[in-house]
């Protein structure tokens, strides 16, 4: 190291230096360094104070500053010329010609030449006007605290540590790129060599945009561009700048610049409000879109650009491999949605933890399907219920006055838990709990429970009867609810289902609020489900005694403490037998068979009401009372 030494065939001296990225145990030990030619060959000629020499034009050949036997020509070319000049002049100990890893295009799959050119750069450490700190202190400080604390929330909170450690480690901003499209820095070339680039050119610039389309770049000349800028008024402006004689310059801004900048042209420049409430995208955009939208956003605003960033992983196999179409274990999206239809596909990937890498297999959609039918016939059975049933104008003070012992109070208290679990899942993006409340709560509380106990109600009760209407009043609630609560989901089964509640000429439901229902069972309702347990498993006991059927059976139940009694008189429908009777002696449920008693030949039930109506037929008194016997 310190060793001097002559170029073979140009007229330079040069040093060797030290580098830590070249080993003895990868190649010789000893490599050729081109500051201008690499980035790792750039840090070093930085360090020891090297010229960044870059003799390669644009189009890939040598320049005027070669010797004269390689200007003109092509990099590539040139390789064979100069090993057979250096073969010739002696100093060449040895030539092999073997394959290696070398950077491709991914487009052309041509080799890469490095050159090092001027570009446009952001630097995240040069303090800013208004705050007077570096974007990264900025950017570190937005990603160290919650959205509450004016920073930003993380979902999964490990997103923040990454977010952070890129940032820690990021270089300079390069946000020009030199291609034939793209929307173009809007930067000229005064007479005297100096940039014009001022924030009154971009406005003037940006204004002629709005007017023509960022294609005027390419079309109109400096005076048509910059008809809207007046140089005497501008600060920033270079002293006597000739407008005729500026000259525009091609580079286009890096992608991640207009797409960090969609916060502004959505939001911003529409009125939507800002910031946004989420970004969302896979975990490989903390280092791309995320940062890249920060940084501006920063810069622009001194605000971060949204309250929350959600990440997820990427789709693999059954088995955990990455997606190939050369493996052969991809799935094409247009035939899954062919077969199984955008709203099972929306179903399951409401269903599944995002935050990792999620496995995807066909079969994995079929259990999904069956899963979201059960949900749209769950709303299905809701709706089938309401036909008859029209809100009243005072709703809302009706549905207050509902019996808390009732299993409609039941049904509503269960229900506001299910809103408030399904809304906090939603805030804070855990969209499988979610899935999982909505699911259980349709299979069980909803088809099992509630559903099971009302029917003979809504089917049997007087048309207009006060069970049956509240019945009624407490479904239309709920299906309201779980539909507002599948919006975001479910759009089209939502949509669907909503006008069938509200009209056909309903707004559509997915740009509705969600409205609240403030609700709570009795206290008692845990017991009497208690109760029921042993209920069901003394009736399966009874089949053993011929009683299949549970309306030919009655119940005596246990109450010592009188807890079951507020509760009597929804029993019998809750439990899905005849009739029940609460016995504070008793200390096991038992089975009575009421098979030898009188059948309601309309509601099956023998409730002890049954007898021989004047048309000849058994009803029960309150079936008799439902078709005006």
């Amino acid at each position: 190291v310190g060793l001097k030494y002559r170029h073979p065939f140009c007229d330079r001296e040069s040093s060797v230096v030290a580098a830590d990225y070249v080993t003895l145990e990868d190649g010789t030990g000893l490599v050729h360094t081109a500051p201008g030619h690499g980035a790792e060959d750039y840090r070093t000629g930085l360090k020891e104070g090297l010229e960044t020499y870059c003799p390669v034009r644009d189009d890939g050949t040598y320049d005027d500053t070669v010797p004269a036997w390689l200007r003109g020509k092509s990099v590539w070319d040139a390789n064979k010329e100069i090993t057979e000049h250096l073969r010739q002049s002696g100093h060449l100990y040895h030539d092999h010609v073997f394959t290696h890893s070398y950077p491709h295009d991914w487009r052309s799959k041509t080799p890469v030449i490095f050159r090092a050119t001027e570009q446009w750069f952001i630097g995240v450490d040069r303090a800013t006007k208004r705050d007077g700190i570096s974007l990264r202190a900025l950017a570190l400080d937005a990603t160290g605290k919650g959205a509450a604390e004016g920073g930003i929330d993380f979902v999964p909170s490990w997103g923040r540590n990454r977010m952070r450690g890129m940032l820690e480690s990021r270089p300079d901003w390069c946000i020009s790129r030199q291609r034939a499209w793209g929307l173009p820095i809007p930067a000229f070339r005064t007479e005297a060599g100096e940039i014009l680039l001022t924030s009154g050119t971009v406005r003037a610039i940006a204004k002629r945009f709005r007017e023509k389309g960022s294609d005027a770049w390419f079309t109109d000349g400096p005076a048509e561009l910059l008809a809207h800028w007046n140089a005497a008024a501008d600060p920033d402006a270079p002293k006597g700048v000739d407008i005729s004689k500026l000259v525009k310059l091609y580079d286009i801004f890096d992608v991640w610049f207009e797409s960090g900048s969609s916060w502004n042209a959505v939001l911003r420049e529409r009125g939507l409000g800002f910031p946004a409430d989420l970004y969302l995208e896979g975990s490989d955009q903390h280092r791309g879109w995320f940062q890249l939208s920060l940084l501006p956003a920063l810069g622009a605003t001194g605000k971060p650009p949204f309250k929350a960033l959600v990440t997820h992983g990427f789709i693999v196999d059954k088995d955990g491999k990455k997606m190939s179409k050369s493996i052969g274990n991809t799935i094409e999206v247009e035939d899954l949605l062919k077969q199984v239809g955008a709203e099972v596909c929306r179903w399951w990937v409401f269903s599944v933890p995002y935050e990792g890498d999620i496995k995807v297999d066909m079969s994995f959609f079929t259990t999904a399907g069956e899963s979201y039918r059960k949900i749209r016939n769950t709303v299905r059975y809701l709706l089938s219920n309401l036909y008859d049933y029209t809100p009243s104008a005072d709703e809302a003070a009706q549905l207050a006055k509902t019996d808390p012992n009732s299993i409609d109070g039941w049904a509503l208290g269960e229900f506001c838990k299910l809103q408030e679990a399904v809304l906090a899942s939603y805030r804070g993006a855990n969209f499988r709990d979610a899935q999982v409340a909505i699911f259980d709560f349709c299979n069980a509380t909803l088809s099992s429970e509630w559903f099971a106990a009302t029917k003979d109600r809504l089917y049997c009760d007087r048309a207009d009867g006060t069970r049956r209407r509240a019945t009624q009043r407490a479904m239309n609630a709920v299906a309201e609810g779980l539909i507002r609560m599948l919006a975001p989901v479910l759009p089209h089964t939502a949509d669907e289902a909503w006008r069938a509640l509200k009209g056909a000429d309903a707004k559509s439901v997915v740009f509705e609020q969600h409205v609240p229902i403030t609700f709570a069972g009795a206290a008692g309702w845990p017991a009497v489900f208690a109760a029921r347990e042993s209920a069901m498993k003394a009736l399966e006991e009874a089949k053993s005694q011929g009683i299949e059927n549970s309306l030919d059976a009655g119940l005596v139940i246990p109450d010592t403490d009188g807890a079951l009694k507020p509760f009597a008189a929804e029993l019998a429908d809750l439990m899905g037998v005849s009739r029940v009777t609460l016995d504070p002696a008793a200390k096991l449920v038992s089975v009575t068979d009421l098979r030898e008693e009188p059948r309601c030949e309309r509601s099956r039930k023998r409730d002890g009401t049954v007898r021989e109506r004047a048309d000849g037929g058994l009803l029960s008194d309150r079936d008799a009372e439902a078709v005006g016997q």
